[in-house]
């Protein structure tokens, strides 16, 4: 509920201070006294965009603000959470535009963006005049109004919940499928696994197979190299080493002969011999065993190729090819694991899918069971306000998924008999729009707003059809708050509450002042709006209309 108003600077307004109480208040005033401004100044303050035309006549800077009631437990809290604020009874919202029309928006004192407000405004003010029904424009709002008629919240509350159920698991499954490899990609890494897998790496075999195909690819040298080395020891020739050896074997035995201090000599002579023979035997052994089978060398060029085939494709060596193939295993596996969850969530998203189109359907059975009755209840007070031949119905076609079920709810409209219903808005004009959006507030009450801003909704009506709105908004304001922009004065007698909004002109400038009346002032309000001016006539049918005690409140604290 709106609780205070303050504008500085804003269109004819220099400065608007204004405590609001609950109950039904009505706007009075002058044509092109100032009162739609300050319905501009409000929407202002709740987001509208804009536009130099607004800057009043100070200085170009306009200071909005406005306290409102909610309460601490209104859901409006938790579409602020990221701004870190906290719930409280009284909300204030103020916005202040500098002379280059920027504008900064605060909530609680916190700056926040344009968007933020608009979003909670519709908490927070319902407005409706010829040019706006603010919550009665889209299907969405005709789906809520009517489920909010028909008590079908509760239904509601279990297709949302099982809806956002559904959707978490869509999204994780979403997520899982980013996360899986998708069929070629895991076919081509299944293919390379096998690959390297079938090679059968060692760890360092490829130094190993360096070393092999060396031998073999240098064996003319090795044995021209081993055929110099054995005919130096070869003992066939008297130039052989071994030949000499025994040669100089026997010499020194014979010089042993002459002087025995020799013969210690003589022993270590012979060792050489024989080591030297040993080292021939080892040699001949070595070549006999030596690896000349050319079939070997062709495998052993074959992994050669391959593994250097394998270190092209993944790897500078064949550590890299093994950790590659790892990489890859380790992905196949985690593919694996996602494919197995996405496939148990497939099932689970099945099952939360039904069990949210099963509450749709009972809230869409609900909808069509009610919507034949809804529409003639709008109908039939339409018809109480000089709209005799108004024929409004509803229908219900099928749409997407969503929060609140699979249904669009359109509301179909014809103002003159023999004219076949069109979509609402575009069949009605803006007086009827703002009629049918009474009629709506009177059927459904409180939410989401609890404040209902009327902007001349009674503008063409007769008497009677004029005291049915006055009955109506009296009746509404028993239990939200009505502002009311009236020029009927039965409307503004049957209000607890009565504020006019003057105009006075200088020889500079024109202004816009707003204040409370009561008893006398009223009367004379009244009897202005009945007559133009406070002729004993006109203030006695004011006194005669604000004769009901419920009329004559004093502003209520």
């Amino acid at each position: 509920m709106l609780r205070s108003f303050r504008a500085l600077n804003y269109g004819l307004f220099r400065q608007i201070e204004m405590d609001w109480s609950s109950g039904f208040t009505a706007v009075t005033g002058e044509s092109g006294a100032g009162k739609s401004q300050l319905l501009a100044a409000m929407l202002s303050l709740l987001g509208e965009r804009w536009d130099s035309s607004k800057f009043g006549p100070l200085a170009n800077m306009v200071k909005l603000a406005g306290e409102f009631e909610v309460g601490a437990e209104h859901p409006l809290w938790s579409q602020l959470a990221d701004f870190d604020l906290e719930p409280d009874d009284m909300l204030t919202v103020t916005r202040e535009v500098s002379p280059d029309a920027r504008s900064i928006f605060r909530i609680q004192g916190r700056t926040v963006p344009r968007q933020t407000v608009a979003d909670i405004a519709p908490w927070l003010i319902e407005v409706m005049h010829q040019g706006h029904v603010s919550r009665f424009s889209n299907n969405e709002a005709w789906t809520e109004w009517l489920d909010r008629y028909l008590n079908l919240l509760p239904l509601v509350d279990e297709v949302t919940a099982a809806y956002t159920e559904w959707q978490a698991l869509v999204r994780q499954q979403e997520q899982l499928a980013l996360e899986m490899l998708d069929v070629h990609d895991w076919k081509r890494q299944r293919e390379i696994l096998e690959e390297i897998d079938q090679a059968q790496i060692q760890p360092g075999e490829d130094s190993q197979l360096t070393e092999q195909l060396e031998r073999f690819r240098s064996l003319n040298r090795l044995q021209q190299a081993y055929e110099r080395v054995y005919r130096l020891i070869e003992d066939d020739s008297e130039h052989g080493l071994v030949s000499l050896l025994r040669m100089w074997e026997r010499e020194v035995a014979q010089l042993a002969q002459l002087d025995p201090r020799v013969d210690p000599l003589r022993d270590q002579v012979l060792t050489v011999v024989e080591t030297t023979l040993d080292v021939r035997h080892e040699l001949a052994k070595w070549w006999e065993d030596f690896e000349r089978d050319p079939l070997l060398q062709e495998r052993l060029e074959a992994r050669s190729d391959l593994l250097a085939q394998l270190k092209r494709r993944y790897g500078p060596d064949l550590d890299s090819v093994l950790a590659y193939a790892e990489q890859i295993r380790q992905d196949l596996e985690r593919h694996q694991t996602v494919a197995v969850r996405s496939a148990q969530l497939t099932e689970t998203v099945k099952i939360k899918e039904a069990h949210y189109r099963k509450l749709a359907q009972s809230l869409s059975e609900a909808r069509q069971s009610g919507m034949l009755a809804t529409g003639r209840a709008l109908t039939k007070l339409l018809q109480q306000l000089e709209m005799p031949a108004a024929d409004l119905s509803l229908r219900i076609e099928a749409a997407a998924p969503g929060p609140r079920g699979m249904d669009a709810v359109t509301f179909w409209f014809s103002a003159n008999l023999g004219r076949d219903p069109l979509p609402l808005p575009k069949s009605a004009s803006g007086g009827e729009l703002a009629r049918i959006g009474l009629s709506m507030a009177v059927l459904v009450r409180g939410e989401p707003a609890s404040t209902l801003w009327l902007d001349e909704v009674d503008t063409g009506l007769g008497g009677r059809s004029a005291a049915r709105v006055a009955a109506m908004m009296a009746d509404l304001g028993k239990e939200l708050q009505i502002i009311a922009i009236t020029h009927q004065p039965v409307v503004a007698s049957r209000a607890d509450h009565q504020v006019i909004v003057k105009k006075s002109t200088d020889a500079e400038h024109t202004e816009a002042q707003i204040s409370l009346v009561n008893d006398e002032e009223r009367v004379e309000e009244v009897a202005r709006m009945l007559s133009g001016g406070a002729e004993p006539t006109a203030l006695q049918h004011a006194r005669l209309l604000l004769g009901d005690p419920r009329s004559l409140r004093r502003r209520r604290s």
